[in-house]
């Protein structure tokens, strides 16, 4: 039993809608008032009656300031909880680019999205691609078969060669995305009912790939439902702001996404060249104390790090001119970059800054660009 600050209990009831700052969606259009969202939903707090309040009746606000301020903050619920419309305008701009990725191996077979980022060229998840599986790409109109351009395991990308006739998406950044922002994924076959609303849930996520990958950077949204990998996040604007992941969760409406600068550059990469050269420090580290910076747990001998004189026990701050607060963002500074890049890098020793200069390498074999893993930390670069 819920009390109210003057220890009193308080029933079950809902006030008025007046009588209260929030109005549950249901409440934008005639009808009961009710006190839940649908069970089930996928919503944050859907099946939860919504809270009791047991203060005084306050006097009511005035038709018109009264009727935004409802207005405004309803609007804002809709937004927060449900994410862009399925049939928004920005999810259906895109929904021409998206094409089912239909996988066949020894191992088995899998469906993913993928979404074209050039003429003939599709980018998609390397979750169920390899050299000896077979890939039909279509689209409503048709299907074709694909080739393996390459693939890139420390973002989970692959990309295709494809005759298809799916126009190229706009790629956007995900740099403006805050948490709470509105999002849609976009499934294939593309059509209107295959789009999946939901917002961000986290920036910045450090998660182990369905190959045992470790990625960083990852945009991690709430998207009722799911979504397969491969599926291309949208904001507003309908800009490609992140590319699925195949990366195991929680839940089914729970899913990672690469940012799309991040995975332009890799479909750039492997249009140009057919493989991603990622920059390689040499160190396995930690989250530091305080979310300020990353710990250095061990050197890789012989690597950049060891050469530029940085030892376990140091904390990174800076890589380039990209503040490191965490491993993820240690991860991502380094990959940015590439192999012969020199970089300086600010980092912190027995309470004391300092600055040394790195130069970057290309990650050895079997290092998942990194040094060797720890099972409790598995950010290394």
């Amino acid at each position: 039993m819920h009390h109210d600050a003057e220890g009193g209990d308080v029933g079950g009831y809902l006030p008025d809608r007046l009588d209260r700052p929030w109005l549950h969606p249901s409440e934008l259009s005639p009808g009961p008032v009710r006190q839940s969202s649908p069970p089930g939903s996928g919503l944050p707090g859907a099946g939860t009656a919504a809270p009791p309040l047991g203060r005084r009746a306050r006097s009511r606000p005035g038709p018109v300031l009264g009727t935004a301020l409802v207005a405004a903050l309803a609007a804002a619920l809709v937004v927060l909880s449900e994410g862009l419309p399925a049939g928004d305008p920005a999810a259906t701009a895109v929904t021409p680019s998206v094409v089912a990725v239909r996988v066949t191996g020894p191992g088995g077979s899998g469906e993913m999205s993928g979404v074209c980022v050039a003429p003939g060229y599709v980018l998609t998840s390397d979750g169920f691609v390899d050299d000896d599986v077979s890939v039909l790409v279509s689209t409503e109109s048709r299907e074709d078969p694909a080739a393996l351009v390459g693939r890139d395991p420390r973002t989970g990308l692959a990309l295709l060669e494809v005759g298809t006739d799916a126009p190229a998406a706009r790629f956007g950044t995900s740099r403006a995305l805050r948490v709470g922002h509105p999002v849609v994924v976009v499934l294939a076959p593309a059509r209107p009912s295959s789009t999946r609303p939901g917002y961000v849930a986290g920036l910045g996520e450090l998660v182990r790939s369905s190959r045992g990958a470790t990625l960083a950077g990852l945009i991690e949204a709430r998207v009722r439902g799911g979504a397969p990998a491969g599926s291309p996040v949208v904001d507003e604007a309908g800009n490609v702001v992140g590319i699925l992941a195949a990366v195991p969760g929680p839940d089914g409406d729970h899913v990672m996404a690469v940012p799309a600068e991040i995975a332009r550059d890799v479909a750039d990469q492997l249009r140009t060249t057919g493989s991603v050269a990622h920059g390689w420090l040499g160190i396995r580290a930690t989250d530091a104390a305080g979310g300020d910076g990353a710990e250095v747990r061990s050197v890789a001998r012989g690597g950049p790090a060891a050469a530029a004189g940085l030892a376990p026990g140091d904390v990174v701050l800076r890589v380039g001119g990209d503040a490191v607060t965490s491993t993820a963002d240690l991860l991502v500074a380094v990959r940015a970059r590439r192999p012969g890049d020199v970089v300086p890098v600010t980092f912190r020793r027995d309470g004391t800054e300092a600055v040394t200069t790195a130069v970057l390498d290309d990650a050895p074999d079997g290092a998942d660009g990194s040094a060797t893993r720890e099972p409790a930390s598995p950010g290394a670069s």
